[in-house]
């Protein structure tokens, strides 16, 4: 790193550079999408990929809620 620059800054500068920084697909990542699909897409990848994105959503709540229920049982 330069001096005085962070590793954010260094990142957002490469990225600029080999273009991503200032794609729609980029920003849309940043905000939390779970998955990016490329266009043209078939039925199968997209339905796969919306699958994957509920087990995952099914899954972080199951967590959370074994968290809670550890948390209660043992006064954490």
């Amino acid at each position: 790193m330069g001096p005085g620059r962070t590793f954010a800054e260094l990142l957002r500068d490469r990225l600029r550079k080999q273009g991503w920084y200032d794609t729609p697909a980029y920003w849309d990542m940043k905000a939390g999408a779970y998955e990016y699909i490329s266009k043209p897409f078939n039925d199968d990848q997209f339905l796969l990929k919306v699958a994957r994105g509920v087990e995952k959503a099914r899954l972080l709540s199951d967590v959370r809620l074994l968290s809670d229920e550890f948390k209660d049982r043992y006064r954490l």
